[in-house]
C-alpha cells in the first residue's frame, strides 16, 4: 500500500493508494511530496489497536487459561459448528467452512473475526488438536502456518 502527502494550492491532503484520507484536496492534482510504502500487517496494527482492547495474543493467552480450566468444555466449545446463512458466510472477516455447498460457523471463527483475516485469508488464532481429538492449545496462525 502507498501512502502519500500531497501537497497543492488548495491545500495538503494525506491519501492511502490514491484515496484522500485526510486533510483538503490540493486543486490541480497536486504534487507528491513524500511518499511510503505501508504493510498492510502494519496499518491493520494501527487501526485496531491494544488499547483498550485485547490484542490476539492476550486473547490466545486467554484462551489457553480457559483450557486449562476445562479442556473438554472447551474443545467442545470450539469444535461444535452450526450451519449459519449467506450473510456470515460472505462476512470477509469471519472463518466460515462450508460441507457440501453448506456453510457451517465455529466459536473460533466468530472469535478470529474480531481481528481480520491474514492475508493467506487464515485466521490469526489457530487451535492445535492433539490425536484424539482434544485442543491441546491456541497459538497464533504465524507459529502454525507462517505467510
Amino acid at each position: 500500500m502507498k501512502l502519500e502527502w500531497v501537497v497543492g494550492e488548495g491545500g495538503a491532503g494525506l491519501y492511502l493508494d490514491d484515496n484522500r484520507i485526510a486533510g483538503g484536496k490540493p486543486w490541480g492534482g497536486g504534487k507528491v511530496e513524500r511518499s511510503w510504502e505501508v504493510d498492510p500487517k502494519d496499518l491493520r496494527a494501527v487501526l485496531y489497536r491494544e488499547d483498550p482492547y485485547l490484542s490476539v495474543n492476550e486473547v490466545i493467552e486467554l484462551l489457553n487459561t480457559y483450557l486449562n480450566f476445562d479442556r473438554a468444555a472447551i474443545t467442545n466449545l470450539i469444535r461444535r459448528q452450526i450451519s449459519c446463512n449467506k450473510d456470515m458466510a460472505d462476512h470477509p472477516t469471519i472463518q466460515v467452512r462450508a460441507d457440501h455447498g453448506i456453510p457451517f460457523v465455529g466459536m473460533l471463527g466468530i472469535i478470529n473475526g474480531l481481528f481480520g483475516t491474514r492475508e493467506d485469508g487464515w485466521g490469526h488464532i489457530t487451535a492445535v488438536v492433539d490425536d484424539a481429538g482434544q485442543i491441546e492449545r491456541f497459538e497464533n496462525t504465524e507459529v502454525t502456518r507462517p505467510s
